[in-house]
């Protein structure tokens, strides 16, 4: 069984096979130079992976499989990828869109058909994710799920007119040399690489050039050492959002 995007599409169809890859397609950057023997390796990355889904779709009467068929296609049509959640993993989502043709060859009331999820991110994420809030800096190292790195949201509630942030992720240090107003909070999100302060309306002002460093941090699963420290700043509250996944 299936729920893509918050419906149950085994309400609307029978899911006869899930094709799911032990990994994704890994693609190797290498570099040849002259007079060496081989290449020189630089690094491995995870390709998109797509997942088909064999189904079967039987009604009455052929006025009742069309009318069927209008409900699959409306809830299998999106315009971005959503969240497939497979009911035998249940603590876990991958995000895809449907891709390529869908047809239903039918025989009479029965129809058999192949969709093809395409996943550009080849990653599994929990459907609870791993949340961890602290209350002082210093050390607070956390535990967390998944099998693979992953690229979490820090925030940072407090004041600092001036000086310097450092925050030790796995002894990776980012640090920030900005300014944080009282009840402002600072979030760095990995992710999409990216910086910026939210004041108290919620208003978004980014401080990417206040980063020590572009190299942004990664939780890994298991233990990880987090410390926030700083001379200078009053924090209040300390907050990361892990986006644990698995491959």
């Amino acid at each position: 069984m299936i729920t893509y995007d918050g419906v149950d599409l085994g309400e609307l169809m029978f899911i006869r096979d899930v094709q799911r890859p032990i990994m994704p397609s890994q693609s190797l950057e290498t570099v040849n130079i002259e007079g060496r023997h081989g290449v020189l390796f630089m690094f491995k990355k995870h390709e998109a992976i797509t997942l088909p889904v064999q189904v079967v779709v039987a009604e009455d009467s052929v006025e009742l499989l069309n009318t069927r068929r209008r409900e699959i296609a409306a809830a299998l049509h999106k315009h971005e990828p959503k969240r497939l959640i497979f009911h035998d993993e249940p603590d876990k989502y991958i995000e895809g869109i449907l891709v390529g043709e869908s047809p239903l060859p039918t025989l009479a009331t029965h129809g058999e058909a192949t969709f093809n999820f395409f996943c550009p991110e080849p990653f599994w994420y929990a459907v609870e994710d791993d949340e961890f809030e602290f209350e002082q800096v210093g050390t607070n190292d956390f535990v967390r799920k998944g099998t693979v790195e992953s690229e979490p949201i820090i925030e940072i509630t407090g004041e600092m007119a001036h000086g310097q942030l450092d925050i030790d992720l796995n002894g990776n240090v980012m640090s920030f040399l900005g300014r944080l107003e009282y009840g402002e909070t600072l979030v760095i999100d990995s992710k999409w690489m990216t910086a910026y302060i939210l004041d108290a309306q919620q208003e978004r002002k980014s401080v990417i050039n206040d980063l020590s460093t572009l190299e942004f941090l990664l939780t890994r699963p298991g233990l990880n050492n987090f410390s926030v420290t700083s001379a200078s700043a009053d924090i209040n509250s300390i907050k990361v959002i892990c986006r644990s996944r698995w491959l």
